[in-house]
């Protein structure tokens, strides 16, 4: 899949599963509501305190997988993303 394609897929939906890394070096799990802008980048909605947020600030590596509604399709991003306060992420996708 090229990466239009990807992009294409990945933003025609708004719900994935974030992977971000703990401090012991162990995944960590986070479903989240995303969108991607008219750059093609990935904006996530985080919450202070929460788990992926503190990952995230320590480890920027992390893996965003969107799943096609019959599941075996996916999507599974490496690339940096930006993070959004939930209230901002909440008006991007009610626009």
């Amino acid at each position: 899949m090229q990466i239009s394609e990807a992009i294409e897929f990945v933003a025609e939906r708004t719900n994935a599963m974030l992977l971000a890394i703990k401090s012991d070096g162990r995944p960590q799990s986070s479903n989240v509501v995303y969108v991607v802008n008219d750059a093609g980048q990935i904006l996530i909605s985080v919450t202070e305190g929460r788990a992926k947020t503190k990952n995230l600030r320590r480890d920027l590596r992390a893996s965003l997988h969107v799943n096609r509604d019959n599941f075996w399709a996916y999507v599974d991003d490496q690339r940096l993303m930006m993070a959004l306060t939930p209230t901002h992420a909440y008006g991007m996708l009610h626009r």
